[in-house]
């Protein structure tokens, strides 16, 4: 719940001081919330793998995460999201 309350502000913060953007808001807003669920299904699936499949500690999948979310959401916010038109 709280991750969903602040993303508002997430949105806001990366769109004018990040990346300053000047893009469309409706387009970003839309990009921005996929790129959420696309990162959270990411995080979902790593850990999955790694405990379940894997049969390995909750640990290692949580550091993958740690790695990769920050990466996936960088790549797809500069690429797709506040990408310049």
């Amino acid at each position: 719940a709280t991750y969903l309350l602040f993303l508002p502000i997430n949105y806001i913060g990366h769109r004018k001081i990040t990346w300053n953007s000047n893009t469309p808001k409706r387009f970003e807003a839309t990009c921005f919330l996929i790129a959420h669920g696309f990162t959270l299904f990411a995080c979902a699936a790593i850990m999955e793998i790694t405990t379940n499949t894997l049969n390995m500690s909750h640990w290692i999948g949580s550091m993958t995460i740690v790695v990769v979310a920050p990466i996936l959401n960088l790549l797809m916010f500069d690429l797709w999201v506040f990408r310049r038109i």
